[in-house]
């Protein structure tokens, strides 16, 4: 399956490059369908103060799996009560700063994208969608027009050695 998601916090989230993985989080029960394999779509914000409101993709991410947080876990209260994990393999990371078009292909897809900025669309269970086959055809056909980000960078994971 493939999906959308809304990244708020890519800023901050892709600042450390020491994170060992991604644990991306979401209020929307669909987030716990996401199965081993999966793609997400990940569109970002690139609000900053003085700027013009855009968005960018930010990258397509391999989930590794989904599940939900405990009430008593941290992550609960700060970004909610369930989450998927990215995968390193197959994983890509665009660079955000020189795109343009990806507005079009948004108010294009299966699901409506109606505020004057697009962002404003995916605010709580907005935020994370499962695609169709042509949602996701979309997304890949304007994800070959882009360059993959200089900086951010997932190795691929490293199998156990056999004991």
């Amino acid at each position: 399956m493939e999906y959308f998601y809304y990244w708020p916090d890519y800023n901050t989230d892709t600042r450390e490059q020491n994170i060992p993985v991604y644990k991306l989080h979401r209020e929307a029960d669909a987030v716990l369908d996401v199965c081993l394999g999966d793609i997400i779509w990940c569109v970002v914000s690139l609000d900053r103060p003085g700027a013009s409101k855009r968005v960018a993709l930010g990258a397509k991410v391999i989930a590794k799996k989904s599940a939900s947080n405990d009430p008593s876990h941290p992550d609960y209260k700060r970004f909610g009560r369930n989450y998927f994990l990215v995968g390193r393999t197959g994983t890509e990371f665009y660079e955000v700063d020189v795109q343009v078009g990806l507005d079009e292909v948004l108010r294009s897809l299966s699901f409506p994208v109606r505020a004057e900025h697009v962002g404003l669309s995916f605010q709580g269970n907005n935020g994370f969608r499962r695609l169709t086959r042509s949602d996701s055809m979309s997304f890949q056909e304007f994800a070959n027009t882009l360059v993959l980000h200089p900086r951010i960078k997932i190795a691929p994971e490293r199998k156990a050695l056999p004991k």
